[in-house]
């Protein structure tokens, strides 16, 4: 935290002075000088008028001269502490140290009471880094004058310096009781709870600095890792772009907002701020990772990929960087690369059981199945309370259709770690298969209840209350699956198809063709579409839309039939022949196919 500069405690005559005046309130200078000038004029032997003189002097930077007015004082006064106390601050900033000391010293052998020559040995002792020796003067101050702030403020700065976090934060408290308006006695109470990791705390103190003080760059800038710590990034940005407006080319500045963006996940301007801070910093490793990161969370795979490639030029034998483009890789589709990547990071780091978890998911993206299972294995024999290792081991069993396996092994990641989401979803998906609807819905609730934006999961609890013939339920759930994912053609289509079996054919249509703009290739849709328009008797969109749906797939029986039965309808019979052939072409034994085509014929 910034530091205040002491000035000297100068002390100011009251007996016989012409104006009274300190570094706190001076008057017009100029006229002390002629005043004090025009009574030694008077008086030669006048040694307050030459006290006074040298006092001005020193406030208008004048140090010899104020040195001259001074000893000419103390030779026609020699038993007045206060000018010796001046004389020592003139010393003092002409930098003759040694004097200086010796004329606080012989004030306060004339006047033992007097706190400002306590005070400024301290401030020159302080200046020299021998701090017991200024601790020993700066308690004489408070002891003489308990209201000195600046001086318990320097006592703070040494028990700070001692690692007596307790007693300096006493002193803090103590200041600013003293003077509510010191800014460094908040700024060092909220770098003393910032050490402490206390960020609650501290960015309360900070903020009561920015308060009197906005422009406090490095109070802002702590300020904003206190809200990063504590997971306010808007807040933590909001302080960082404050930086930045005060310090534009502030090295650090830009890369705290990237990395505030980046959780906020606004991942563009995370970008932006990361690029801008390339070359600014020192540390250009730890600037490509974050842009590799930002990258990576937008789902440009490609993107993220290279700037870890970039961080990992600064240091080759980083597991961590390799894991991270190994990761892009596989989103990328990449496999081998990936692979590859995750193989180095190992030979780095051997025993890293999360590493084998990851190298199985690509193998799993893979559908290499056993390659997927031993290094699943392997990361569970390095790490037996991996839950994730567990919950993939489960779902390579769903995949191999194994599932009483795949059960056991969700089981135990849910035991192992019972509030991740994911791992409760995929528990209740075996369930699900197993048809064990009651334990599905609560492992499928359960994850809700943990994340409740997960679309995915909303959209399997649907299906399981439409197996249940809970219609309203399974809408609802369909619902809040597009809400959260509007891209979801699956969820609109099973809500069509639902209204469909309420006879609802305007709604049914209303979310069917929504589907259809999402998933134009769907097959299924664009017949489910036909059977809508079929039962509003609209048999001319009807039959468009089976003509589609047959052509994206030749082989869906479903359509032929729908597409003939819309024919009967209208009584078009000759054109309902070829689409009854299709059928019993697919399906030879399709019985009531069979049975028009036989009536048609008659």
């Amino acid at each position: 935290m910034v530091d205040e500069h002491l000035e000297n405690a100068l002390v100011v005559s009251s007996d016989k002075a012409v104006v009274n005046f300190s570094q706190k309130n001076q008057p017009d200078l100029e006229q002390v000088i002629s005043t004090n000038k025009e009574l030694i004029y008077q008086d030669e032997e006048d040694a307050t008028a030459y006290y006074n003189l040298g006092s001005a002097y020193f406030y208008q930077k004048k140090y010899n001269h104020a040195l001259a007015c001074l000893k000419r004082s103390i030779r026609l006064r020699p038993d007045h502490a206060n000018t010796y106390n001046n004389l020592g601050s003139v010393y003092q900033r002409i930098g003759k140290e040694h004097q200086a000391v010796q004329a606080y010293k012989k004030a306060i052998r004339l006047n033992p009471d007097l706190p400002s020559s306590y005070y400024n040995l301290g401030s020159l002792f302080y200046g020299k880094d021998d701090f017991d020796k200024a601790f020993e003067n700066y308690a004489k101050t408070i002891e003489l004058d308990p209201e000195q702030a600046m001086a318990q403020y320097r006592l703070g700065r040494i028990y700070e310096r001692r690692d007596q976090m307790d007693q300096a934060t006493s002193c803090y408290q103590q200041v600013i009781e003293l003077k509510p308006a010191f800014i460094q006695a908040y700024e060092r109470l909220g770098g003393i709870h910032y050490d402490q990791q206390e960020f609650e705390q501290a960015s309360k103190f900070f903020r009561q600095a920015i308060t009197l003080n906005p422009d406090l760059v490095k109070t802002q800038y702590y300020l904003g890792l206190c809200y990063h710590f504590l997971g306010k990034y808007d807040e933590a940005k909001e302080a960082y772009e404050h930086v930045k407006r005060l310090r534009p080319n502030s090295n650090f500045v830009n890369y705290y907002i990237g990395i505030a963006n980046i959780e906020i996940e606004d991942y563009n301007v995370a970008i932006n701020a990361l690029q801008e801070s390339l070359g600014r910093t020192d540390d250009n490793l730890q600037v490509y990772f974050r842009l590799g990161m930002a990258h990576y969370y937008k789902k440009d795979y490609s993107s993220a990929a290279r700037h870890f490639e970039y961080a990992l030029s600064f240091n080759v034998n980083n597991h961590i960087i390799h894991n991270n483009i190994a990761a892009s890789y596989g989103q990328a589709k990449s496999y081998e690369k990936a692979i590859e990547h995750y193989e180095k990071s190992l030979s780095l780091n051997p025993n890293d059981a999360v590493t084998h978890n990851n190298i199985g998911v690509t193998y799993q993206m893979e559908d290499k199945f056993e390659e997927a299972l031993e290094h699943y294995k392997k990361a569970i024999e390095l790490d037996p309370e991996l839950a994730n290792a567990h919950n993939n081991i489960g779902l390579v069993y769903v995949k191999m259709a194994i599932f009483d396996a795949a059960l056991e092994s969700h089981q135990k990641a849910a035991a192992l770690d019972p509030n991740k989401a994911k791992i409760q979803s995929d528990l209740g998906l075996v369930y699900h298969v197993l048809t064990d609807f009651d334990q599905s819905i609560i492992h499928y609730k359960r994850a809700i209840e943990i994340d409740s934006e997960d679309a995915k999961t909303h959209y399997n609890l649907g299906i399981v209350y439409e197996l249940q013939e809970e219609s309203e339920l399974a809408i609802e759930q369909y619902q809040e699956s597009i809400e959260l994912d509007p891209s979801n053609s699956d969820a609109r289509y099973k809500i069509g198809v639902s209204y469909l079996g309420k006879n609802d054919a305007d709604n049914a249509l209303e979310m069917l063709e929504r589907a259809a703009a999402i998933d134009q290739n769907s097959y299924e849709i664009h017949h489910k579409i036909g059977v809508a328009y079929r039962m509003k008797n609209q048999p001319e969109q009807a039959i468009k839309a089976l003509q589609k749906s047959t052509q994206l797939n030749p082989k869906y029986l479903e359509a032929h039939y729908e597409q003939a039965m819309v024919q009967i309808d209208t009584k078009n019979y000759q054109f309902a022949l070829e689409p009854l052939r299709q059928v019993l072409k697919i399906e030879p034994n399709h019985a009531e196919a069979k049975r028009q085509l036989a009536m048609l014929s008659q």
